[in-house]
């Protein structure tokens, strides 16, 4: 990553912790859905990339843009994000469904921590995107490479229209 775009993914990473709940979700799944958009348009017409993240996340997997497993861990953060902006006053990570959503995500905590740390749904949630993000970022394949700061911006939009 370069030190600029590490800067501008920092300040974005620390606004959207210190967020509410519905709207680190809101702006978490709009970073995935801005980056897999960039991913598909490398390789399809924009007008034929479909809205949302479980269509974008299951065209790129058959297209072999991203694994099954990651296919997978962003149908579980749509879910996530489904709950959300079904019941969007209210909800957030400690309620018992999200909880039950979020244990489903792939817990990136090494082994050797998990035995000395609970971890929250919130910091499962918060690591999905983090690490999916990531991956979908400095995915070898992609090109050509899509502005970082503008996917970032995007992700910023819809953080204020959310609250």
């Amino acid at each position: 990553m370069l030190e600029s775009e590490l800067k501008c993914f920092d300040d974005f990473w620390a606004q959207l912790s210190e967020r509410n709940d519905w709207t680190i979700v809101v702006g978490g799944i709009a970073l995935l859905d801005q980056q897999l958009h960039d991913l598909l348009l490398g390789r399809i017409p924009a007008q034929e990339i479909p809205s949302g993240l479980n269509a974008r996340s299951a065209l790129g997997s058959s297209l072999g843009l991203i694994s099954p497993t990651e296919a997978q861990e962003l149908c579980h953060l749509a879910q996530i994000h489904q709950e959300f902006t079904r019941t969007r006053r209210g909800m957030s990570f400690d309620n018992p469904q999200i909880a039950q959503l979020c244990l489903s995500l792939y817990d990136h905590m090494p082994a050797a921590l998990q035995r000395h740390e609970t971890r929250t749904s919130k910091a499962r949630f918060l690591d999905a995107v983090l690490f999916t993000s990531l991956a979908l970022r400095y995915r070898p394949i992609q090109t050509p490479c899509p502005d970082f700061k503008h996917q970032l911006q995007r992700a910023r939009e819809v953080c204020a229209l959310s609250g």
